[in-house]
């Protein structure tokens, strides 16, 4: 049986300290994600807007495949609870 690999997409226009927060707190937990730079792949934004719902949807963005979990300040309230799995929808 092949084991599913779950990726979080962080969409961004430019790096931020929110971003690079994102991506240690990810990366320390092995947690693989894709990131997605809308400078480079402007076209990317419209689906983010799409699968979040919100048309003026700022990034960053996180995403587990096409389900929205939500955007840095709901990462970091997760983080800070102890429930960033649940919010990944990872568990």
């Amino acid at each position: 049986m092949s084991e599913l690999k779950l990726t979080v997409c962080v969409f961004q226009i430019q790096i931020s300290q929110n971003t690079n927060r994102i991506k240690q707190v990810l990366e320390s937990k092995k947690i693989p994600f894709e990131e997605i730079d809308l400078y480079i792949k402007p076209e990317s934004r419209i689906d983010m807007m799409e699968k979040s719902g919100n048309p003026e949807i700022l990034p960053p963005q996180l995403f587990n495949g096409d389900t929205y979990c939500g955007c840095f300040e709901q990462f970091d309230d997760a983080l800070e609870d102890g429930v960033l799995l649940e919010f990944l929808r990872l568990k």
